[in-house]
């Protein structure tokens, strides 16, 4: 599996192409983001006093006065810059999180995928093997009947030779102490 890095979907974001796995686009979140912080600003500026660093309505203020640099609205607005640079920097980090698992997540659908494949194919190779097991089971089981009865046969034959021979022995021995004698 080919998982793009963070600074890629980064970039990707920047460009507005990139996608979170339900289809819907990161740039939303990327376009959600000033507008948020915007919506934010509106009534703080709403708030400011009316002596404040803003142009005055039918006056044009080119210079923020130092009064006005110590208005509420003028120390806030670094918070806010600061909160939104946090805020940047967590979706990064939270993205590249994301990037990891969700390619930890490719990874291993691709390789679960490849077992269950597998498995079936073993699943298909051991059905075809159960009946022609089976068979020769069946050819081994008629083979060891015949060589019980061979076994049987050979152990009768034994005896039979064991008591000739023992009787030919007995027959000997008698002869030969006769002749001895």
């Amino acid at each position: 599996a080919v998982c793009r890095g963070p600074s890629e979907t980064i970039r990707a974001i920047a460009r507005g192409r990139a996608l979170h796995s339900d289809g819907h686009s990161l740039a939303v979140t990327k376009l959600l983001m000033p507008r948020m912080i915007g919506a934010a600003l509106v009534p703080l500026l709403l708030a400011a006093p009316a002596h404040g660093g803003l142009a005055r309505q039918g006056q044009r203020n080119d210079r923020i006065s130092a009064e006005s640099m110590q208005s509420p609205v003028f120390k806030v607005i670094p918070m806010v810059q600061q909160l939104k640079d946090s805020v940047t920097l967590d979706f990064r980090q939270e993205q590249q999180e994301y990037d990891q698992y969700a390619c930890w997540c490719e990874a291993t659908v691709e390789r679960k995928a490849k077992d269950i494949s597998d498995a079936k194919d073993l699943i298909k190779k051991l059905n075809e093997a159960i009946p022609k097991a089976g068979a020769e089971v069946a050819t081994h089981d008629v083979e060891i009947k015949q060589l019980k009865k061979d076994i049987a046969a050979n152990e009768a034959a034994r005896k039979e030779a064991t008591k000739v021979r023992d009787s030919e022995a007995a027959a000997y021995q008698g002869d030969r102490t006769e002749a001895e004698n």
